[in-house]
């Protein structure tokens, strides 16, 4: 079981996901949407990524699947708010980003998450900068 997800992604992407790959290992993920803080976006509404260009739940979980990195990816644990969410994810995941732009958006809205890490959820700090 892996940590990643849009804002939990480094180390996930250049140690463990090549490790389970390199061993035919499937990979259970987890926080894909950051104990659900990235669907609120940045709140000061002057950022790029103000709440309503924020992430959806589903394109949290679409970008766990979607990426490059992904492949040994087969699971991902979420725990919908409720039944809108549960409908909302289950509709609108995709497989795939619909552009190098999409999938480039979404690394760079994590990117200020890891960055700021004001929450405590960090990757491991030794393995934050590899």
């Amino acid at each position: 079981m892996l940590r990643y997800g849009m804002s939990h992604k480094e180390a996930a992407e250049k140690l463990s996901l090549p490790a389970a790959r390199e061993n035919d290992k499937p990979v259970i993920c987890f926080t894909s949407t950051r104990w659900n803080s990235l669907q609120d976006g940045l709140g000061n509404g002057q950022d790029e990524f103000c709440s309503e260009d924020a992430p959806t739940s589903s394109d949290c979980l679409s970008f766990v699947f979607s990426s490059i990195h992904s492949p040994p990816i087969e699971f991902v644990l979420h725990s919908a708010r409720d039944e809108d969410e549960l409908v909302e994810c289950l509709s609108g995941m995709k497989m795939g980003f619909s552009s190098l732009d999409e999938e480039k958006k979404w690394r760079e809205y994590g990117k200020i998450f890891e960055d700021r890490n004001d929450d405590g959820f960090d990757e491991y700090p030794e393995e934050r900068h590899l």
